[in-house]
């Protein structure tokens, strides 16, 4: 059960994505089934840890600095509480630093079962379709099954929990699904049926009838509920469960979530302190300005007998774009990991590229010819552990494991195996990859060994090698650095921080250009020298120029380089405690100076290989985003960016413009001055028009010499008028010839103008529109702008 409430989870409320980690947070009383949901993720392949963390008496009671600070470790955050963490400090900045939370508050032994069950993308949809057809302004009218017929005018206020949290920053409680919209004041009549009466707590099954008018509660069939009548209590909002896992008619706050009920709330007409209890009626039906929402939207599909599968459920949210099998080869064939493909039925080992033939010395003919599986690359010890591994990858399709392979000279090696199972041309495949523990476990023998000899000298010399525990706090914690202000801050935070590695003060210094900088701690008033010039003499500068290697732990403060993979990327420095620097200098030996040394060895790779790699994602990442010519989006990244803008807008009914710009006779640019003019010309254009953008808008180089201009919060009139003000500022500029400085050019440009409409159903429809636009303003005689809307005179001119 766990194990199915996990995949959904992780799968369809949180939409997780490849290495991302799960935080399960759980306060006493929800300890063993926060541990079973955590388990159940893991034995899934899914990362996951468990934090239990003290109870709180009240919602508004902060949590403490280090659940904080593992929440902003964290990819994802599930809370299992009495109370809700929704008010916490703690977790709004988390959000903030991109973290994705869900919470279970109350009974979570019995919610847990129905998260298990839930279909949540069906209930997605159906929050969806009712967002988009119950807009405000619009007259509505409900009906129950019973006798409920209720009007109203929907205000512009609505609650909408569909239970997916998939963006960053994003939070959300399950169990979800309701629909919930705020009643224009004054415009609410009619009767509801209460059969779903009553609420906790109250004994008499009785139903309940109330009749409103012009808003206002008239009359009440409950004799204990008639005071109410004094206060003359006002509708408030109107909305609608769809959660099909749960049963209405248990109680109020359950019902209120049930598919096939919808719910009423009042509001107090003085203080506007809304009631809590939803007064619930069954089988509603809807129409909106006479038309009906379709029965399937307010009912969604029933569970699947299946557990763990779904009726229905899209392929996905939305398509990711097709990037081409090329780079996908590239990927696997340079990867620095050992990666490796198997035929599960005959353990062939079918594709292995270059990393993984020289971990383990095998051929690649040895590949080709078919000859080598994946038995034959496991070592005696290990046989039995991956004959049971491969036993349930069909029951199991991707998990983590260690153990020991052969290698073709007959060595062995300890190694980190990562697999997921594939379906591929009709065959089951076993997608694998590799990493070298070898070294690790040697350092974890050598340091135990080294941190036992140390104690039976003095209880500080213990204390001293305490320190080696921390160093694997290092690792997770910087691979998840977004920065490298957010690395560095990480390192220097475990370095100093008590328990921990507690030294005294840590500070990163880091090359840049011919100089050794300063980078964290920033650099204050008070502190000393944050740049040294590399020629010079000083310490740090020989450390940079890689002229002192073994740090020295004579002092009080010890410095060592950050060793990249081309050379020294920067220096690490860390201040000792007095009663630290004695043990080392006095009472340790050689033995124990040594250790030291290896251990801040350690910290110092594992820094400077977090920052190497985020350096070069970042690399990566802008090349795949970057037209390389003008330093603007490409195409690609264009394509990516207007799908999202385009979803953004739709899902928040927000304005969103484009611009299709065209540099008019372009060709003579090439054909008179050449190429290199020519791109000259191009880079200047991309360079005007970033200039002429605020910061939220998109510039893109569609192709040749056309650019796009994506411009969100912005309608069609102002957007208008926007294209007309680059248009005339451009037709002023001088473009100098290369290579003749007194010599220049000038040019114009053509713009086609289009917004988001109703009618716009798609990406292509709004570029058609935009790019329509254009090819008037081009075949008007060019130097102008248009825009889509019939009748309106063609924008621009010849100025």
């Amino acid at each position: 059960m766990h194990r199915n409430a996990a995949e959904v989870l992780l799968r369809d409320c949180f939409g997780y994505k490849d290495r991302e980690h799960l935080l399960v947070v759980a306060e006493p009383e929800c300890a063993a089934l926060a541990e079973a949901l955590a388990g159940g993720a893991r034995d899934l392949g899914f990362p996951s840890a468990l934090l239990v963390v003290p109870r709180r008496e009240a919602a508004d009671e902060d949590i403490p600095d280090y659940v904080a600070e593992a929440l902003r470790a964290a990819h994802l955050a599930l809370i299992l509480s009495p109370h809700s963490w929704s008010g916490s400090r703690a977790l709004r900045e988390a959000l903030e630093s991109g973290l994705r939370a869900a919470e279970i508050v109350g009974n979570t032994a019995d919610i847990l079962p129905t998260i298990d069950r839930t279909p949540v993308l069906a209930v997605s949809r159906s929050v969806t379709a009712l967002s988009a057809a119950i807009e405000p302004g619009r007259k509505v009218r409900v009906r129950g099954g019973k006798g409920t017929d209720l009007t109203f005018v929907a205000a512009a206020d609505r609650e909408l929990r569909d239970g997916v949290v998939a963006d960053r920053g994003e939070f959300g409680a399950l169990p979800a699904g309701f629909f919930r919209v705020t009643v224009e004041p004054g415009t609410l009549k009619g009767e509801i049926l209460c059969d779903l009466w009553p609420p906790p707590g109250h004994a008499d099954t009785g139903r309940l009838i109330m009749t409103f008018d012009r808003g206002v509660l008239q009359s009440v069939s409950r004799p204990e509920l008639r005071e109410a009548l004094h206060h003359g209590l006002l509708a408030h909002s109107l909305g609608f469960g769809l959660n099909p896992a749960i049963a209405a008619g248990q109680s109020g706050t359950e019902s209120m979530l049930a598919a096939g009920a919808a719910f009423l709330r009042l509001a107090h007409p003085k203080s506007g302190e809304i009631d809590p209890l939803g007064f619930v009626f069954s089988d509603p039906t809807a129409e909106v300005d006479g038309v009906p929402v379709p029965a399937s939207v307010l009912n969604p599909p029933p569970l699947d007998p299946v557990p763990g599968r779904r009726k229905d459920a899209p392929a996905a949210a939305a398509p990711i774009p097709d990037l081409g099998a090329e780079i996908f080869r590239v990927f696997f064939e340079h990867s620095n990991d050992p990666q490796y493909a198997v035929d599960l039925e005959t353990q062939r080992i079918m594709l292995a590229n270059d990393a993984f033939l020289r971990m383990t010395g095998y051929s690649r003919s040895e590949i080709t010819a078919g000859t080598l599986h994946a038995t034959d690359v496991v070592a005696e010890e290990s046989r039995d552990r991956a004959r049971e591994k491969r036993s349930h990858r069909r029951s199991v399709p991707s998990e983590r494991y260690e153990l020991k392979i052969l290698c073709a000279d007959g060595s062995k090696k300890s190694v980190e195996v990562s697999v997921q199972r594939s379906r591929f041309r009709d065959r089951d495949v076993v997608i694998g990859s590799l990493r070298d523990v070898s070294t690790q476990e040697r350092m974890k023998r050598d340091l135990t060994e080294r941190a036992t000899d140390a104690m039976k000298k003095t209880l500080e010399i213990y204390a001293l090698t305490e320190k080696i525990k921390n160093v694997p706090k290092l690792t997770p914690a910087l691979l998840s650095g977004a920065n490298e202000e957010e690395i560095l801050s990480r390192a220097v935070k475990i370095l100093t921080q008590k328990p921990g590695l507690s030294y005294a003060a840590a500070t990163v210094y880091l090359i840049h250009g011919h100089a050794l900088e300063q980078r964290f701690p920033p650099p204050g008033p008070k502190s000393g020298p944050a740049r040294f010039d590399l020629s010079k003499g000083h310490r740090l500068a020989r450390i940079a120029r890689g002229e002192e290697v073994a740090p020295d732990a004579s002092g009080h403060s010890i410095a060592l380089p950050l060793p990249g993979r081309d050379g020294i990327i920067g220096v690490l420095e860390v201040d000792l405690d007095p009663k630290e620097a004695e043990v080392l200098s006095v009472q340790g030996g050689h033995s124990v100076r040594s250790e030291y040394q290896n251990l801040l060895l350690s910290v110092a790779q594992i820094l400077a290989l977090s920052i190497e790699n985020l350096r070069l994602y970042n690399v990566v990442k802008e090349q795949s985003e970057i037209d390389q010519l003008t330093g603007v989006f490409n195409r690609r990244m264009f394509d990516v960016r207007l799908a999202d803008e385009i979803r953004r807008a739709r899902r928040y009914g927000r304005d969103l413009a484009l611009m299709m710009i065209d540099l008019d006779h372009f060709k003579d640019v090439n054909d008179t001055h050449g190429h290199q003019q020519g791109d000259e010309t191009l880079r200047n254009i991309s360079q005007f028009l970033r200039v002429q953008s605020r910061n939220v808008d998109v510039v893109s180089r569609y192709g040749g010499d056309e650019f796009c201009l994506l411009l969100p919060e912005c309608n069609l009139e102002n957007a208008v008028i926007k294209a007309e003000s680059i248009r005339r500022r451009f037709v002023t500029r001088k473009f100098s010839i290369v290579g003749r400085g007194d010599k220049s050019v000038r040019l114009t440009l053509s713009i086609g103008v289009g917004a988001l409409t109703e009618a716009v159903a798609t990406e292509h429809d709004l570029l058609k529109i935009a790019d329509s636009a254009l090819y008037r303003a081009k075949g008007q005689g060019r130097n102008r702008v248009c825009s889509p809307e019939a009748g309106r005179p063609p924008q621009g001119g010849t100025a």
